[in-house]
């Protein structure tokens, strides 16, 4: 009986430290990230994020949080595995964005973690690449050492166009209706005038010569001011600038290349 009884006592001996041997090697550790460089994006291009992931109990689920620069709420996208121990996440970005900043995060399958790159309060940034340059090409000048250069190009001139005649026109109709508002005002007076000289109502000859007075003044102011008018504007309208010929208001310059330089024929 007593070999038996030694044989299970062993047996549990060993069961116990098989079982404390293994929960002495449980996975504790979170996962380790080794993130790679990340090339700035040209506008309206994605920006592409790599990474290394290892753990021994394996990956769950590593995300990506990222927001606009000037911006305060994060979005997540899926780190996803491309081969071994590489994952990678595609992030759109608009065409107007300057600058992306990022986070990497990710736990093991036993829940250890999260292991950051980058925080929420202290994320990694990337800018936008400034778009290139378009240069234009430069027009040299021909010459006998270099004839096959381009000439320079057409240049184009707008002739100055004739003065609107608007204005003296305006100014010689407000000047006439003035010369005839004076006349009529005046032969009112007159006549009025002529009726001051034959009434001798007491209470009539006030009102007559009050009335000449207003009219008399007004004619005077109105014919003076229609004849002003009217004189500024038959200036204004023979002194007119003559402008292109009728027939075209366009002038062009042609710049001709020259061996001593490059001068200038056409009209004006």
């Amino acid at each position: 009986m007593r070999a038996p009884r030694a044989a299970f006592i062993m047996a549990l001996c060993a069961a116990m430290l098989g079982g404390r041997s293994a929960q002495a090697q449980a996975d504790t550790a979170p996962p380790a990230i080794t993130p790679q460089p990340v090339a700035a994006p040209t506008p309206g291009q994605p920006l592409v994020v790599t990474c290394d992931i290892t753990d021994r109990s394996g990956i769950f689920a590593p995300l990506v949080y990222w927001r606009l620069a000037g911006t305060t709420q994060f979005a997540q996208a899926e780190l996803k595995n491309v081969g071994g121990s590489h994952f990678k996440a595609t992030i759109p970005l608009p065409p107007g964005a300057s600058g992306v900043e990022y986070y990497l995060e990710a736990y093991d399958s036993e829940g250890n973690g999260p292991t950051w790159v980058g925080s929420p309060t202290a994320p990694l940034e990337v800018a936008i690449a400034a778009p290139p340059v378009a240069v234009a090409p430069s027009h040299e000048a021909a010459s006998p050492t270099n004839p096959a250069a381009p000439g320079p190009p057409l240049v184009s001139l707008r002739a100055p166009a004739h003065p609107s005649p608007v204005l003296p026109i305006a100014l010689v109709s407000a000047g006439g209706v003035a010369v005839i508002c004076g006349i009529v005002l005046g032969a009112t007076a007159s006549k009025n005038y002529d009726s001051f000289k034959t009434t001798f109502d007491p209470e009539e000859r006030p009102n007559l010569q009050s009335s000449i007075r207003g009219e008399s003044l007004g004619a005077d102011i109105s014919f003076g001011a229609g004849v002003v008018a009217a004189a500024a504007g038959a200036t204004l309208f023979f002194l007119r600038r003559p402008g292109a010929p009728e027939d075209s208001d366009t002038q062009h310059l042609v710049l001709v290349p020259s061996v001593n330089g490059v001068f200038a024929e056409g009209s004006f």
